[in-house]
């Protein structure tokens, strides 16, 4: 889970950062949540595709708790 509250400004670095993480997570049988977005952040995600990607949340309890229903899908 990355807590992304402070995070105030993303760019594409930033983003190839979070798209190589993910990819990386998900080979090796895991995968990649983030909570806790500003709403700045959150629209260059959302105008870049990324949260039809990555798993968003509102906070680092619903992220964790969403790893809870992974158990089952492989």
């Amino acid at each position: 889970v990355a807590h992304f509250g402070a995070v105030e400004y993303t760019s594409s670095a930033g983003l190839r950062v979070l798209l190589s993480t993910l990819k990386e997570a998900r080979q090796r049988g895991g995968d990649l949540r983030i909570s806790d977005i500003r709403p700045n952040v959150r629209q260059v995600l959302e105008l870049s595709g990324f949260t039809s990607i990555l798993k968003c949340f509102a906070d680092v309890d619903s992220a964790v708790a969403s790893f809870a229903n992974m158990s089952g899908s492989k």
